[in-house]
């Protein structure tokens, strides 16, 4: 049976998704488990009129941009006075059911607008240079080719201390041209999609946002990412497509997809607490407390906490309670101050609950992310850099194999927001996000 979202537009004109994942020997076999059993269920009357591709980073390079050309031949069909369908995909590090293979979903009869917000090597970097944050090993390379705004801009550009500066140019431009209802975004970026994910939120407010940031790729494909898009590689930027219920310019008339966002890796470390000093990203006190001596309090008191491991903070919602409580990384703090910088670029409030979170004692593996239950249309994970699929090969399948999911996992992160609400990055490890059929 296919995996399939079924959705009623206004007009009544149905439209259809359609999710495999298919594994093989090559790329190449992949592709071809998953394209049989979709094409197979198309009447004639249908059309696929956008493909998302997600191939696991256990390919060598070539095999990339061929198997895009294979779906976009294989979509195209005989009929060439159709119009090509979008065709665009990155390089993830594992796909569900199998590890290695490709997982693709395919829009029947859908309106889509597809838009590509190309890399500005000026741009600042908000994942490499912020407040509080250390500078990670695998960020060194990228300063090769990522320019510095610090350098060149100076402190008195920073808005706060969570916001990078502004006075580079704004990617809104990109998306001018395109309807403003849509229902539905799909993305794909590189580490840095901030700016892109603010011109979309500015474009589509009421639109659900979902999408996927590229797996690092350097030792793979020669590129820092791998991405497709109608044709083109591109190896860093943000890359997708709106979804509309309608043709026209009407507000949009299709419910969100119900997903749910949940850290199985992670646990409570006391009780939620109220901010009562902060700065932007920065939180300076937690129920009159320094930040820091509290948190370690908490490691003291606990049996199997080891101060130097990772630790995170749950940021309940604050101005609206429909929201999705936030799960951030704490990047460091300072305990003579009591002062704790937080990753996130969200800016924290005086009032706002947060509850400290420490990794389980209970270990949880990637394929425990992509676990499926029946009702499950797409399901999507985050893993660190010990446990990429590159780290931990699997066994190579000698046969090809399908399964009615679409979905993967990558060690940089997934994005999601929901309709009224910013889209964020979320990058805690072992975080999982499923995705049910409408």
């Amino acid at each position: 049976m296919a995996s399939t979202l079924l959705r009623r537009r206004a007009s009544q004109h149905r439209s259809l998704w359609i999710g495999h994942t298919g594994t093989g020997p090559t790329l190449d076999s992949s592709v071809d488990a998953c394209l049989a059993p979709i094409l197979g269920q198309l009447a004639k009357h249908q059309r696929p009129t956008v493909c998302v591709a997600l191939m696991s980073k256990s390919f060598v390079s070539g095999d990339y941009e061929r198997a895009m050309s294979k779906v976009e031949d294989a979509l195209q069909g005989q009929d060439t006075a159709v119009a090509r369908p979008l065709v665009l995909g990155c390089v993830v590090d594992r796909v569900p059911e199998y590890e290695s293979g490709v997982s693709l979903l395919i829009g029947v009869d859908e309106q889509v607008q597809p838009f590509h917000v190309a890399h500005d090597p000026h741009a600042p970097r908000i994942r490499t240079i912020s407040v509080g944050r250390w500078g990670a090993v695998q960020d060194f390379d990228r300063f090769k080719y990522q320019g510095n705004a610090l350098d060149k801009q100076g402190w008195a550009a920073f808005d706060s201390i969570s916001q990078p500066p502004t006075s580079n140019a704004s990617p809104d431009a990109v998306f001018d041209a395109l309807p403003p209802n849509a229902n539905f975004c799909w993305l794909m970026s590189d580490r840095e999609p901030e700016s892109a994910l603010q011109a979309v939120d500015n474009k589509f407010a009421d639109a659900q946002k979902m999408g996927i940031v590229a797996s690092s790729t350097p030792f793979v494909t020669g590129t820092p990412h791998w991405m497709y898009f109608q044709g083109t590689v591109v190896p860093a930027g943000t890359i997708g497509f709106a979804s509309y219920a309608s043709e026209k310019n009407t507000p949009a008339t299709r419910a969100p997809l119900p997903s749910s966002l949940a850290h199985p890796a992670l646990e409570p470390m006391g009780a939620p607490v109220a901010i009562t000093r902060v700065r932007g990203n920065v939180i300076l006190d937690l129920d009159d407390q320094g930040a820091t001596a509290m948190l370690l309090d908490l490691i003291h008191g606990a049996k199997h906490t080891n101060k130097d491991e990772s630790f995170y903070l749950a940021i309940q919602p604050f101005h609206d309670a429909t929201a999705d409580t936030v799960v951030a990384r704490i990047t460091s703090g300072d305990p003579a101050r009591g002062n704790m910088a937080v990753d996130t670029t969200l800016d924290l409030h005086v009032g706002q609950k947060v509850q400290f979170l420490q990794k389980t004692t209970d270990a949880v593996t990637p394929t425990d992310l992509l676990r499926h239950a029946p009702q499950d249309a797409m399901v999507f994970g985050t893993v660190d850099l010990d446990h990429t699929i590159d780290v931990h090969p699997p066994s190579p399948h000698a046969d090809t194999r399908v399964s009615a999911i679409f979905g993967a996992t990558s060690e940089n992160g997934l994005l999601l927001g929901a309709p009224g609400q910013p889209t964020l990055l979320h990058q805690v490890p072992f975080a999982s996000l499923h995705v049910a059929r409408s």
